[in-house]
């Protein structure tokens, strides 16, 4: 059956008259961008091979002081690259205002001082010396401050080039914004060394377009001392230009006042290829004889490549560029880090990174694969909408939900492979989302109308089927056929009568010891009518003669021993969890691989056997502990700490379902002939104090930092800590050696005398964790257990330093404080003792650096 109402064919003219209104005012691009990257990425088409990006990175910004970068950094790469002999030289970053070195001002100060001084006002006739002296120093310090001028050394550098070209800022209309805005800049022409750069040949000898180019409302120059020193300007638009165009479409022309100027991608091109750039308002424009068809504002959607050759701006300043790969390059300077490392006003508002679009759409002029729009882009659209609904009204079914995802798939299919011909052959964009999503929605609509008329022709007959299921049970029930039964009578909704009907069921489950099915029939039962005579207490009582009818082995009901005794023969069950196998053993009980049968996700399950080390009145209280623990373990949701999904008891087991981690823990690299890297410590120690203090923010303490307590996978790197609120499931009172409380070694003198303990606990355990790590031994170690807690409490650790003698003055000062006695004197929280170890971290780095730069111990060069 087809369309064979009225209302069908109304509803799929209003969805259409709908997208096509969301396509109109723009709320489609996202999709029609995504649909454009995901084709392009199909083609992986290699950029050009003359183009070369140096990156402004985290690398850079990290190497070089972060950011702003000042104009001497930018001079002495431009100086490098000049020795290099490149093609072209192109800069995505406005230069247009002057961010003065430190020691500029200073010397601009003392010229101030002389000029305005009595030296140059008092005669000196009797003595001729001092008179030309005066003057000589006049001199000097002018050629001092030139030489020290930044933007002069800047300037001739790019001048020495003279393949450079400047990008240049365009606000179009919409951009402005308060703080943009500024009335002076937007009335005040521009210089004349930078109208020099205009278009010369544009065309307005025809009616002039409807759409201008894009029009700019404001414009700022490059720094004065640059604008002769450049062979061009190109502009760019910080920032979305337009909150509703893709940020993929390109202006290949910007208009100022009365005078149009090429983007940097246009004058870049024209520059490489030595040819004049001609502009047909409307239509497109032409570099020599090369012709690109564009929009009606002379925009249009640059190829994406595979990923451009990069090399980091730090690695040309340090000297380890190959200068091979820069001759007779087009290299373009831009800004890649991450927002991390910049401020936000740093950033523009753009999806697309502007070095990248800017590398795009040269390389897609100098291949001649730009992709336009053609003019009868429209007129394809309104055809591509006709034919889907053409085919929505005489192809889908709404009878046939098989036939109508086949057939809606394959037209989806026709739509896209049409679009991508057209890329690929043609270099044409056709924006068909709309009739892809009309034909989405017309099949959801269809797929809904049949699922309601299923619905509704089951109501219709279900009364008769349920009838004829409850019939059938009980006549198999009556032949003994119990199973098939059920099966029939799950069927039925569950009032009075089918209750007593599914309890007599079960009844007769039991009578044929057939305990699995009377289980599933009490549970069920329980389920849909849960106070329903004495069910509940049936399906006890059943459970309770299930553990008792284990094996002798197992008759004192341990649910620990059944459990690793069957994990070679079967998959039990604990709660919900399916335990998959054994992952350890430890004093505290034994670790399990489980699924979580209700989220369907590997989970690790700590177990503890809680009856076995304490009684009556103890173990009420461990057990009220162990929940608490585990309930304020369960509200920490921090990327360091592994997270807790659930707590419960099963049998004489307690147990934790937790994030399930790959890998093992810090205990293995305790030992000297295995200690992890100064750098990955650091990184760990900070990360750590950072998880602690959100831990302690939200009042979880620990209470028993220590390696093993941090997982750790080498493969990746990545670490969690665990176990926490296990340690609070008994109070100093009730403590066991080695069981659950804490680890000797690492605890705090506090909590060693079984005080009331906080966060700061945690960091002298962190503290004893960190010492071990870094040297492969304790602070503290004893031949007894008293011994040993007497030195905790009173005796100093031993001097890292002494130990291992090539850390970090910084770092033994941070250990010191975390072992301090008296808590009060340790870091107030993890924050403070993450903030310490950056700071310890950036020293040693520093230190590290200065040591392999033998120039900059002797101060030879301050410029970093």
């Amino acid at each position: 059956m087809r369309f064979q109402h009225r209302k069908d064919w109304l509803i799929s003219v209003i969805l259409a008259l709908g997208i096509l209104l969301f396509a109109r005012i723009g709320w489609l691009e996202p999709l029609e961008d995504w649909l454009y990257e995901t084709q392009m990425s199909w083609l992986a088409t290699p950029p050009h091979p003359d183009i070369l990006l140096v990156a402004i990175d985290d690398q850079s910004l990290q190497a070089l002081s972060g950011w702003p970068l000042s104009y001497t950094h930018y001079a002495r790469a431009v100086q490098w690259l000049n020795q290099q002999q490149p093609r072209l030289l192109g800069n995505t970053l406005f230069w247009h205002q002057l961010e003065y070195e430190s020691i500029y001002p200073v010397i601009q100060t003392v010229l101030d001082f002389y000029e305005a001084s009595e030296l140059l006002n008092r005669a000196f006739d009797d003595d001729p010396q001092i008179i030309s002296e005066i003057n000589q120093l006049g001199i000097q310090l002018g050629q001092l401050k030139q030489v020290l001028n930044p933007e002069q050394i800047l300037a001739r550098a790019i001048q020495n080039n003279g393949k450079f070209i400047q990008a240049m800022p365009f606000w179009l209309d919409q951009q402005l914004t308060t703080e943009t805005a500024n009335p002076i800049l937007q009335t005040q022409p521009l210089p004349t060394s930078i109208i020099a750069h205009r278009l010369q040949q544009v065309n307005q000898d025809f009616q002039l377009p409807e759409a201008p180019p894009r029009r700019a409302a404001m414009v700022i120059p490059p720094l004065s001392a640059l604008q002769r020193a450049i062979a061009g300007v190109g502009g760019l638009a910080p920032g979305d230009f337009d909150p509703k165009s893709s940020p993929y479409l390109s202006p290949l022309v910007f208009q100022y006042q009365q005078h149009y100027y090429p983007s940097l991608s246009l004058a870049l091109a024209a520059k490489a290829l030595d040819a004049p750039i001609s502009v047909a308002l409307g239509q497109g424009v032409r570099i020599g004889t090369q012709r690109f068809m564009t929009d009606a504002q002379l925009q249009a959607r640059p190829w994406l490549y595979r990923p451009f050759p990069v090399i980091s701006l730090a690695q040309i300043l340090q000297n380890q560029a190959d200068p091979d790969r820069f001759r007779d390059k087009i290299v373009l300077l831009g800004l890649t880090a991450s927002s991390l490392q910049l401020p936000q006003q740093a950033l523009a508002n753009a999806s697309v990174a502007p070095l990248l679009q800017v590398a795009n759409t040269l390389s897609s002029l100098l291949n001649q694969q730009l992709v336009s729009q053609p003019r009868w882009m429209l007129l394809a659209q309104a055809i591509a909408g006709l034919l889907t609904l053409l085919f929505c009204w005489f192809v889908l079914s709404p009878r046939n939900p098989a036939w109508l995802t086949l057939a809606s798939f394959m037209g989806l299919l026709l739509l896209l492979m049409v679009q991508w011909v057209l890329l690929l052959w043609m270099s044409w964009w056709i924006p068909l989302s709309w009739a892809m999503l009309l034909l989405l929605s017309v099949w959801l609509v269809l797929i809904l109308k049949y699922i309601s008329f299923t619905l509704r022709h089951q109501v219709h007959l279900g009364n008769e089927a349920i009838e004829a299921n409850r019939l059938l049970g009980l006549a198999w029930q009556g032949q003994g056929r119990l199973e098939a039964a059920f099966e029939k009578f799950l069927l039925c909704p569950v009032d009075k009568q089918m209750a007593g009907i599914l309890y007599n069921l079960a009844l007769d489950f039991e009578r044929k010891a057939q305990t699995r099915q009377a289980l599933a029939a009490y549970q069920y039962l329980i389920e849909k009518s849960p106070n329903y005579r004495d069910v509940e207490q049936r399906l006890l009582q059943l459970q309770t003669a299930q553990r008792a009818r284990l094996p002798g082995k197992y008759a004192s009901n341990r649910l620990s021993q059944w459990l690793e005794a069957n994990s070679e023969l079967r998959k039990p069950m604990l709660g919900r969890y399916q335990i998959e196998k054994k992952l350890g053993k430890g004093a505290m009980g034994v670790v399990y691989l489980g699924r979580d049968s209700k989220m369907d996700r590997m989970v690790a399950i700590k177990t503890l056997a809680l009856a076995a080390e304490f009684e009556g009145e103890a173990l009420q209280d461990a057990i009220a502990r162990f929940f608490r623990g585990a309930s304020a373990a369960g509200r920490l949701t921090h990327e360091s700490i592994i997270a807790v999904y659930d707590a419960g008891e099963e049998g004489d087991l307690a147990y934790i379902a937790m994030e399930y981690f790959k890998g093992g823990s810090l205990a293995a690299y305790t030992r000297p002939n295995n200690i992890l890297p100064l750098d990955n410590l650091f990184d760990i120690a900070i990360k750590t104090a950072e998880a602690l203090f959100y831990a302690h923010e939200r009042k979880v303490v620990h209470r028993d930092i220590k390696p093993d307590n941090i997982l750790y996978n080498a493969a990746n790197g990545q670490f969690k800590l665990t176990d926490f609120g296990i340690a609070r499931i008994t109070d100093s009172q009730k403590t066991r050696t080695g069981i659950i409380l804490g680890t000797p070694s690492y605890m705090s003198p506090e909590q060693l005398a079984g005080k009331t303990v906080d966060g700061r606990s945690d960091l002298f355990s962190l503290g004893v964790s960190l010492y071990q790590l870094l040297t492969g031994a304790l602070p503290f170690e004893a031949d007894s257990m008293a011994s040993l807690m007497f030195q905790i409490a009173s005796e100093p650790h031993r001097d890292i330093l002494s130990v291992r003698k090539d850390l970090p003055v910084c770092l033994q000062e941070v250990i010191d404080i975390l072992l301090e006695k008296n808590y009060k004197n340790r870091y107030p929280d993890g924050a403070s003792l993450a903030e310490a170890l950056r700071q310890c971290r950036d020293q040693w780095i520093l230190q590290a650096y200065v040591k392999n730069q033998p120039e900059l111990k002797n101060g030879s060069d301050t410029s970093l």
